[in-house]
């Protein structure tokens, strides 16, 4: 019994340790049905000008792809909304199978702390296993490359949970 809810204990460990590898202020996250979200780690506010995705499978989707540029177009006043007024200077750089990125030459957007903009899915096989972004962040320049990151799926979640749960009754039970 001790061997499985230590086993199930890691697992359920090992399930969440991708989303500890966010090293940089700013990551997207990719949901299991291929949705990928930008997303502010820190309680405070981001100001950046620029994102870029890379594959180097070629693995992006240009036409699913909701760059911030296509989101003013949209519907400027929600943008402006979730990222200020400099969104709307924001403007492709040459997206392709291999490269997606947004550059803003006139300021720069601000996500609040805690705060996600929706990039719509931009990978052509669901979750972008080999995809890295980079970030132009005020005050601290370019980011280096870090790998995007996949949401567990709701399994994962309840197998984590499983874990837990048997790690509390181990632990009441010594």
């Amino acid at each position: 019994m001790k061997k499985l809810l230590t086993l199930a204990l890691a697992i359920g460990l090992m399930s969440f340790a991708s989303l500890a590898n966010a090293v940089t202020p700013l990551t997207i996250f990719v949901e299991a049905d291929g949705t990928a979200v930008l997303t502010n780690t820190t309680a405070d506010a981001i100001q950046f000008d620029s994102y870029q995705i890379t594959s180097a499978s070629g693995d992006l989707d240009v036409d699913g792809w909701r760059s911030i540029g296509d989101a003013v177009a949209a519907d400027a006043v929600a943008v402006i909304g979730s990222l200020g007024a400099g969104a709307l200077a924001f403007g492709e750089a040459n997206p392709g199978a291999s490269q997606l990125a947004e550059l803003n030459l006139a300021g720069s957007a601000s996500l609040p702390g805690g705060g996600t903009f929706s990039l719509g899915k931009p990978f052509t096989g669901g979750q972008g296993t080999d995809a890295a972004a980079k970030f132009g962040i005020i005050g601290v320049g370019p980011t280096e490359p870090v790998d995007i990151v996949a949401v567990p799926e709701p399994a994962t979640v309840v197998m984590a949970a499983m874990a837990l749960l048997g790690l509390v009754g181990y632990i009441r039970r010594r």
